[in-house]
């Protein structure tokens, strides 16, 4: 397996050449600048996308032709990475080695190409996608856990500069006319910068022409970089009321650790051992040896250098449940943690890695953090860099964490030293 990159007229082209997979994969990012109001209609505009063509100008034609296709698949989603919000467009089709049509490549390229170039916009799609926009917010607030983390972040984020969700919000989802969608596709396809990754067993020369004649993208350079580094102030405590079964509570901790950071493989690890999946030491104390929550656990973002332990409780458990998660940090901070938790740790994070060099959709993000932020696409290096994090280096980074954020969301009033 190896990775091929060449970039022309703003456009980033990744081959990665692996015969692994019994379907190629080709998937075409748009890079723009985050705001709430273009996220919104970033949103509806690939959903539209996606939906029909004027080829296929319907949903209908545009799945039978798909089907047509042995069953090839297009994705179309919207999704934020730093700076940037990013819509994303890929189809899925056989591997021409293993199908009996010489003109599936094309074909599947030429249906990709149409969706991109000239998709059918009129008023009825786009009610009926701000129809389901407005659905996936309802559904947002129906699911308490979701509904928590939402809340979460919009207080953490309140005064980031990139704080803006990569579906929007539903105030902004009416005033979207539908000028604004065909003003945002004009700069999708012209203002945006563009990164096409693929993967397949043909030829990285011969696949990049095929790639550059059929998917004809000019983009234009990045105007703002991707990493920002914010230094967040320290936010009082909130607590929100809501008739929940049980509460949900955040503990969020600024580490300074970003993508393209020394640390950043370590912090992973750290991440893993602190909390990320059932062996993890906060599931294991909290729940499984105290029984204090339903769940448990603590997520890492390199985009924003920001750790958070999370967890759903009863709310009469939720004063000795956070004195609880508070204790496992004070733990792996003084390093009592042994070699079995750490090694434990580090073979759940090598297993993940493992796993993402064996999925096609893993592997295009792995290809594109590569080209963004310089991290390793090399299976071995990225396991030799796992096995050298060291217990001394979990510790520090764990002694580095600063208390950024508390956020609960239950029924009664709690005491404000929880």
């Amino acid at each position: 397996m190896k990775l091929y990159t060449t970039s022309h007229h703003h456009v980033t082209y990744q081959h990665i050449h692996t015969d692994q997979f019994k379907t190629r994969i080709v998937t075409v990012r748009f890079f723009s600048k985050l705001s709430d109001k273009t996220a919104t209609a970033r949103a509806l505009t690939v959903a539209m996308m996606k939906s029909k063509n004027v080829s296929y100008p319907s949903r209908k034609l545009a799945t039978k032709r798909l089907e047509q296709l042995y069953d090839a698949v297009l994705h179309g989603s919207s999704t934020k990475l730093g700076t940037q919000h990013v819509n994303q467009l890929s189809i899925v089709y056989i591997d021409p080695r293993y199908a009996d049509d010489a003109t599936l490549e094309t074909d599947a390229l030429a249906f990709l190409r149409e969706t991109i170039f000239t998709p059918d916009f009129d008023q009825k799609t786009l009610d009926e996608e701000k129809r389901f926009l407005r659905d996936y917010f309802s559904a947002e607030y129906a699911n308490k856990t979701r509904y928590a983390q939402r809340r979460h972040h919009d207080l953490l984020y309140a005064d980031y500069p990139y704080k803006t969700r990569a579906y929007g919000t539903l105030r902004h989802i009416d005033a979207i006319t539908l000028d604004d969608i065909k003003a945002c596709h004009r700069a999708m396809i012209h203002d945006n910068h563009i990164y096409v990754t693929a993967m397949s067993a043909a030829s990285p020369k011969a696949y990049e022409r095929t790639l550059a004649e059929a998917l004809p993208l000019h983009g234009s350079a990045l105007r703002t970089p991707i990493m920002y580094r914010h230094d967040f102030e320290p936010k009082a405590d909130v607590f929100e009321t809501e008739d929940v079964s049980q509460d949900r509570v955040f503990l969020t901790y600024q580490s300074g650790v970003y993508y393209r950071d020394p640390d950043y493989v370590a912090m992973i690890v750290f991440n893993h051992l602190l909390g990320e999946g059932s062996d993890s030491l906060l599931f294991q104390y909290v729940r499984e040896t105290l029984g204090l929550a339903y769940y448990v656990y603590s997520s890492y973002s390199p985009n924003t250098g920001l750790v958070t332990m999370a967890s759903g409780m009863t709310s009469s458990n939720v004063s000795q449940g956070l004195e609880a998660m508070r204790d496992v940090l004070k733990r792996v901070r003084a390093g009592d943690f042994t070699d079995t938790d750490l090694a434990l740790a580090k073979t759940n994070v090598k297993s993940q890695f493992k796993q993402s060099y064996d999925s096609a959709a893993g592997l295009s993000l792995r290809a594109l953090r590569t080209a963004l932020f310089n991290v390793p696409f090399n299976e071995k290096t990225m396991l030799q860099t796992v096995e050298g994090v060291g217990k001394d280096t979990i510790v520090r980074l764990a002694q580095k964490l600063q208390p950024l954020f508390h956020y609960r969301l239950g029924k009664e009033e709690f005491d404000a030293n929880d």
